[in-house]
């Protein structure tokens, strides 16, 4: 079983090196050639969820609400194949419902309550998101 070393993390962010070739395993210049790219990841930004088409729901854990805001980081657009803008429908919509510890949605911060997430929020450090304002 190999051993797992800790990511490299350097101004808040996970840097590493990464390779990739244009062809397969054996292929000869100039069909082999490559690059060396330097991946960034956020320290909170390694999970994904994907729903396409159709509705999903995530429910966590139960936690103590520390105060403060809710950071929402989101990226609902229904194909994430590109890049789009998000202006031609290809964005979808996030809603975040707040619950007791009996799982039972919390008066005022109820899906119905919450203002959409229709954008990418990948700034959310810039820019807070605000859930029911």
């Amino acid at each position: 079983m190999g051993g797992r070393l800790p990511l490299p993390v350097w101004d808040g962010a996970a840097r590493f090196y990464y390779s990739g070739r244009a062809g397969g395993h054996g292929a000869q210049f100039p069909e082999a050639y490559g690059a060396i790219g330097l991946a960034t990841l956020r320290i909170d930004g390694f999970c994904s969820m994907y729903s396409g088409e159709q509705p999903g729901a995530i429910l966590t854990k139960p936690v103590t609400w520390p105060g403060g805001e809710l950071l929402v980081n989101a990226d609902p657009r229904r194909d994430i194949s590109g890049h789009h803008s998000g202006d031609d429908g290809t964005y979808g919509s996030i809603r975040v419902e707040l619950r007791d510890a009996d799982n039972k949605p919390l008066a005022g911060y109820r899906f119905a309550d919450c203002n959409p997430i229709n954008r990418n929020t990948r700034n959310f450090n810039e820019e807070p998101v605000d859930l029911y304002g």
